[in-house]
């Protein structure tokens, strides 16, 4: 049998290392809750950084937008003047064709009693 003061001492042996598997899981578990706590902080702060380049970059993006519909606009307003000349132009050309169509009718009618006043002419003898 176990002398029972080397049992005692085993009991107690086991009783400590029980204690100190105790406090090195909760040692492990506070280091793993710390790293854990630190890595949620620094994603946390990569995440701030983040929206902030995010932010930064879409109101540089805001700012060329509102400066190319600026231009845009410029370019609308010189275009509209030249629309209005256009409008002005094709009306002028209109006109002209409406008395180029007339001219020639003009001209039409007059080589028809031209034509009619030499026919009467020829029939008539000359005088």
């Amino acid at each position: 049998m176990i002398d029972l003061e080397l049992k005692d001492y085993l009991e107690h042996m086991e009783e400590r290392l029980k204690q100190h598997a105790t406090q090195t899981a909760v040692e492990i578990v506070n280091a793993e809750t710390r790293n854990v706590v630190s890595m949620i902080t620094s994603l946390s702060d990569e995440v701030s950084s983040l929206s902030d380049e995010m932010k930064s970059g879409f109101s540089r993006i805001e700012g060329r937008l509102d400066a190319i519909g600026a231009r845009l606009d410029l370019h609308g307003g010189k275009f509209r003047p030249y629309d209005q000349r256009d409008v002005g132009i094709r009306t002028w050309m209109s006109r002209i064709d409406n008395w180029s169509e007339d001219v020639g009718e003009l001209l039409s009618n007059l080589q028809k009693r031209v034509g009619e006043l030499e026919k009467r002419k020829s029939n008539n003898g000359p005088s």
